[in-house]
Order: C-alpha cells, then sequence, then structure tokens
C-alpha cells in the first residue's frame, strides 16, 4: 500500500479560473532578519488551485464548507473513469458510460488528461465542463455519489459560462426531486493516478460560512482486486474482461 497526492501544491504561479492567480504569501516574521520565529499569512481565494465547491457556492440555503460532517470527507467506494480524447471547450454530458458506474459509489474520478496543459494558458481558457444532465443524471441515477472530482479547472467550461453555471447547480443545488447534492473537487492531480484507490480522504479549510475551500486530498493505493477502468468504462469487472471502448465528450 502507499499513499498519492489528488491535490496540486499552491504557489504564485497556480491557475486559476478566467486566468485569475491571486495567491499571495507573505512573510510577517522572519528569522533570518532577527524575529523569533518564522510566520506567514497567505491571501487568495477559495477556489484557487485543487478546491471543492460546497453548495453554498451557488445555492443560498446549500451547505457550506464547515457544515459538512467529517464522515462526508472519507470515501471508500471509487469509480476512476479515464475519458480519452476530451477535446478542448468540449461539454462532458450524460452517456452510456453512466449506466456502467456502481450504484454504490461515493466518489467519481474523472481522468480527461487535461491537467497536460496545467502549466500553459490553454487550461483555463479552453478547459472542458460538465453538462447539467449529467448532474441530473448522477444525483437521479446514483443517489450514494458524495463528490466528483476531476482533472480541469472548472465544471464550467471557461467559453460556455453560462452552461457552466447550470452546470453547478444541477449538482449543488438543493432539491429533494434530485437526491443529495453532489460536491464538485476541482483542478485535481490525477496524473500519477493508474487505477482504482482504495481509500480518499479530501481535507478542506474548514473555513466558517465558506462557499468553497482549498484542498488537501490523499488517495490510498495498492494492486487493485477489483476492476480496471479504462476509456469510459466504469463498472467493477473482473480483471481481463473485456472492456467496452467508447469517447464521450
Amino acid at each position: 500500500m502507499s499513499y498519492l497526492f489528488l491535490s496540486h501544491r499552491i504557489d504564485k504561479d497556480t491557475p486559476g479560473f478566467g486566468g485569475i492567480s491571486d495567491f499571495n504569501l507573505k512573510v510577517v516574521k522572519n528569522l533570518s532578519e532577527g524575529a523569533s520565529c518564522n510566520v506567514s499569512r497567505i491571501e487568495m481565494s477559495m477556489h484557487l488551485g485543487t478546491h471543492v465547491d460546497a453548495p453554498f457556492h451557488f445555492c443560498e440555503s446549500g451547505e457550506t464548507v464547515d457544515e459538512i460532517e467529517a464522515n462526508q470527507w472519507v470515501f471508500r467506494k471509487i469509480a476512476f473513469v479515464r475519458l480519452k480524447d476530451v477535446l478542448a471547450n468540449s461539454i462532458i454530458d450524460h452517456g452510456s458510460w453512466c449506466e456502467e458506474l456502481p450504484h454504490d459509489l461515493d466518489l467519481l474520478l474523472l481522468k480527461t488528461g487535461f491537467e497536460e496543459l496545467r502549466g500553459s494558458s490553454l487550461y483555463w481558457q479552453q478547459n472542458p465542463g460538465l453538462s447539467p444532465a449529467l448532474g441530473d443524471w448522477l444525483r437521479v441515477n446514483r443517489p450514494t455519489l458524495r463528490a466528483l472530482g476531476f482533472d480541469f479547472i472548472s465544471a464550467s467550461s471557461f467559453t460556455n459560462r453560462k452552461l457552466g453555471r447550470l452546470a453547478h447547480r444541477a449538482f449543488l443545488e438543493h432539491d429533494k426531486s434530485k437526491g443529495r447534492p453532489i460536491l464538485l473537487m476541482e483542478d485535481l492531480h490525477l496524473k500519477d493516478l493508474h487505477d482504482e484507490p482504495i481509500e480518499v480522504i479530501g481535507l478542506p479549510l474548514r473555513v466558517f460560512k465558506a462557499d468553497g475551500a482549498p484542498m488537501t486530498i490523499i488517495a490510498k493505493i495498492g494492486v487493485s482486486s477489483d476492476f480496471s477502468c479504462d476509456d469510459t468504462c466504469a463498472s467493477r469487472k473482473p480483471a481481463g474482461e473485456e472492456k467496452k471502448s467508447e469517447t464521450y465528450r
């Protein structure tokens, strides 16, 4: 067994949605200048780097980060889906791959490979996004799902922000007819993740009444005896069983 960070380190070069990167680390006290200790302070958006969108981000009556119980940040029934050929500016929609998702999952991780562009302005200028229909379908048909994480900067495609706002609401708004809201974990580091994790723990900065928060996410990994997932296949299949290979964007 070993552990991986699924969150990026935050620094002055961390990309922000719309190209806004407002991270600032300020040294308040410095041992080298005769102070008794080293002390720093940070200034940044709650939605910079790897972070979570809480329901309150798009729903006035939704839960804030600090109101979500501790056990909701621990995931053990995880579906890891690799989506190939996800193009710039594309919208990831509900498709037949969703039907193959386990019915008891609590976390869905989408690996598109778009993270490879994270050092380029294309990462925020032409990022893919999620469709409202995907959020609606997952909430109704996979009611145990508590969070969705992915390796691009936002559920909202920068070139289609109107649709992106609808997508956020589809995942986050309180609507009893659709089941529980699904937390959105954006800008994940999935490059080094190659198989379904055994366990994922995602801990947000617990700020009072926050609509979102930066996260440290750790995955426990090992040899998978459950299933191996490629392309858009997400079902729990025995190793060696033929998998479907389709692409949805």
